[in-house]
């Protein structure tokens, strides 16, 4: 879940402060949401969902000055091929505006453990189970329209790692000039900070995590009188979460095999490259997809895909 940069055309940053502002926020258990149903929210289903997610992470991370140059124009990684990896997408009418990616602890690990290995060891000894949310974007215009996507993205977040992937914590790394809006608007506790992260082109990053049972005290205090401003005033209630989690589980799917050796082996040759441990365990749970180097199998997959350029 990263955050921009600092400056004056950062949407998150925009967003993130328009929620301190106390932007109201429609928590129905339909996917649609906003004042009028505007929005609407949902998991990534095929691989052109998938495409067109990573389309839009590379879209404003390049913006950001956090990607460089791709032939492709996609954001993703050897994570995104785990079958359990979860993305969600907001879409502004048929407009993809918003994306996030929940991704599960595995044999291969997290995201962030390259950046801080001994930080995430820790928090995984306190609270068993992690997911990481990673490659956080919105591009609606207005701060009212990005602050109610950023907090669909941020609840469905935590549904998704808590309730769909059985995690006990959830890790992010955030840029530091945004990591008080984490801490204020949904607790988040900081675990390490001032690490370059490669991922991200160098940029400066800040570990953070919130630990799944102090989220049952915020959210209790949520629904008390007066309560604290934040993110988790506006949460749907414990019956509307267990409804929406399981209509969540029940819409993912894996990659299909011709899209994973598309992206993770013919056009960036991820799996090939990967350690032992990941190339095993992407063999274990794919085992009746060719995952070695080679020349491209037919596919009717790139040309599928083009339709969502």
């Amino acid at each position: 879940m990263l955050s921009g940069r600092r400056r004056g055309s950062n949407r998150i940053g925009r967003a993130l402060r328009e929620l301190r502002s106390g932007t109201e926020v429609d928590s129905r258990v339909s996917s649609r949401f906003g004042r009028g149903g505007e929005f609407s929210a949902r998991v990534a289903s095929t691989a052109g969902d998938r495409v067109a997610a990573w389309r839009l992470a590379y879209r404003e991370y390049r913006r950001m000055g956090f990607a460089e140059h791709d032939p492709l124009g996609l954001w993703y990684s050897l994570f995104d091929a785990l079958p359990r990896t979860t993305t969600i997408l907001v879409e502004h009418g048929r407009a993809l505006v918003g994306v996030v990616t929940v991704v599960p602890d595995s044999p291969m690990g997290l995201p962030a453990d390259r950046t801080f290995p001994q930080e995430m060891r820790r928090l995984r000894r306190g609270s068993g189970q992690l997911a990481e949310a990673v490659s956080l974007v919105q591009a609606c215009e207005g701060a009212r329209s990005g602050a109610l996507v950023i907090s669909k993205l941020c609840e469905l977040t935590c549904l998704c790692a808590e309730r769909v992937l059985g995690a006990g914590a959830l890790a992010i790394t955030v840029n530091p000039h945004h990591r008080g809006y984490y801490e204020k608007l949904m607790r988040f506790r900081t675990l390490a900070s001032g690490r370059d992260c490669a991922r991200v082109a160098g940029a400066p990053a800040v570990l953070m995590a919130l630990d799944f049972r102090d989220m049952a005290g915020h959210l209790a205090a949520a629904r008390r009188a007066r309560p604290a401003r934040t993110l988790y005033r506006r949460f749907m209630n414990d019956d509307e979460a267990g409804r929406t989690a399981r209509h969540l589980a029940s819409r993912s799917r894996p990659l299909d095999p011709d899209a994973l050796r598309e992206f993770f082996v013919t056009r960036r040759p991820l799996i090939p490259a990967a350690g032992r441990t990941a190339r095993n365990l992407l063999a274990e749970c794919y085992p009746e997809c060719d995952l070695r180097s080679g020349p491209p199998a037919e596919s009717n997959t790139t040309l599928a895909l083009e339709a969502v350029k």
